[in-house]
């Protein structure tokens, strides 16, 4: 739950509101960005987020969280991000990233799950994985989505069973390559 008094001081533009929002959303952020454009050229996005966000400051009027208004922020430069480089997912720098968060028991682990996971984000539709991000990653809601998004909740909806329905299918693939013989598709399947 957001502080009343650090919202009005953030809406204020106190720098030292700033820093708690900074502190308080930077994770979550980087995570997300994370997910939607990889390692490698996530650090300087969420950077350019958080220069957004500190630049737009006084411009926050306090109709959603604080957090929605970040996240909206953050979606649109990550958007941005993809038109201006067509870049898709990267799993291995995202996964070199993250060797370096965990011990290498859990890497041995998760390294595969992790891949084929990261792998099948990668594979939907920026929206669509942006939309399943905000919601199952990040915990808003059908209405935080939709605003941070700018699309109708219905849109969001729609996004949300088409996303889940083409991993579905991807997690089918996976399953049906590695129970047929030696790994592939087998002719008689």
């Amino acid at each position: 739950m957001e502080d009343h008094i650090l919202i009005t001081r953030f809406m204020h533009g106190e720098r030292s509101a700033f820093i708690e929002v900074y502190e308080m959303y930077f994770q979550d952020v980087y995570n997300f960005t994370a997910y939607s454009i990889g390692v490698t050229s996530c650090e300087d996005v969420t950077q350019e987020v958080f220069l957004k966000v500190y630049r737009k400051m006084e411009s926050f009027k306090g109709k959603s969280s604080i957090k929605s208004w970040i996240f909206n922020i953050a979606r649109r430069t990550t958007y941005d991000y993809h038109r201006k480089h067509k870049k898709c997912l990267n799993v291995d720098d995202y996964y070199n990233k993250l060797i370096t968060t965990i011990t290498p028991e859990d890497v041995f682990e998760y390294k595969e799950d992790l891949e084929d996971v990261l792998r099948m984000l990668g594979s939907l539709k920026h929206e669509q994985r942006t939309a399943i991000l905000l919601r199952r990653l990040h915990g808003f809601s059908i209405k935080e989505t939709a605003r941070i998004m700018g699309v109708k909740e219905s849109k969001v909806k729609t996004l949300l069973h088409r996303g889940m329905k083409n991993l579905d299918k991807e997690v089918a693939k996976k399953i049906s390559l590695e129970c047929s013989p030696k790994g592939g598709v087998s002719k008689y399947e």
